[in-house]
């Protein structure tokens, strides 16, 4: 008998596990992005990338993963058709440059949520409701090949992520909600950029 409930309360897990999570962007940044934003560019582009995170106001090790926002920006500029030549120089920049462009970048994690509910949401198998909201904040300095500082972008993009177990059957967990975050906040930036005449 025991072993039969045992097995219940494991499926029930699983399933919990499955059908709890959700997420939604909110609406900060523009959707109708045209992207790429060019066919053959011809500038070369060097950036850095640093990243730090907070929870719920407090300075979070953890929120920030500076190899999360590097791999999401050398992506989106590859993929922008602005750059014949992309270079992530994050700790090692370099001085005297040939690129055209030279892009610093801060990418920021901010994260706000009930502690009590979060273990309540845990503890109870995703039956009690929690919910976290992170904000996404990328500020952008851009500068011409001797350094000159041209502009700075800074842009915005939350995500909501609920956590209960009969919701996701209504709106399905999806799991590249952070990822394409960071790549909308990227692509607004590049495009901003390229209107200003930084690029």
């Amino acid at each position: 008998m025991f072993a039969k409930n045992a097995h219940r309360l494991f499926l029930f897990s699983i399933l919990s596990l499955l059908l709890s999570a959700c997420a939604f962007r909110g609406s900060e940044l523009p959707r109708d992005i045209a992207w790429p934003l060019a066919s053959a560019g011809t500038k070369t582009v060097q950036f850095t990338v640093s990243a730090s995170g907070t929870a719920n106001g407090k300075a979070d090790f953890f929120a920030a993963n500076d190899l999360l926002w590097r791999q999401g920006v050398s992506k989106e500029f590859a993929a922008s058709g602005l750059f014949s030549s992309v270079r992530d120089v994050s700790g090692r920049k370099e001085a005297g440059t040939t690129a055209d462009v030279q892009i610093d970048m801060v990418g920021r994690d901010d994260k706000s949520f009930s502690r009590l509910l979060s273990h309540l949401n845990e503890t109870s198998l995703f039956i009690v409701p929690s919910r976290k909201r992170t904000v996404y904040t990328l500020t952008s300095t851009f500068g011409d090949p001797q350094g000159q500082v041209l502009g700075i972008i800074e842009k915005k993009q939350s995500v909501v992520y609920w956590s209960h177990l009969f919701l996701a059957p209504f709106a399905p967990f999806d799991g590249n909600a952070w990822a394409e975050a960071r790549a909308d906040l990227v692509k607004a930036t590049l495009a901003e950029a390229r209107q200003l005449g930084y690029l």
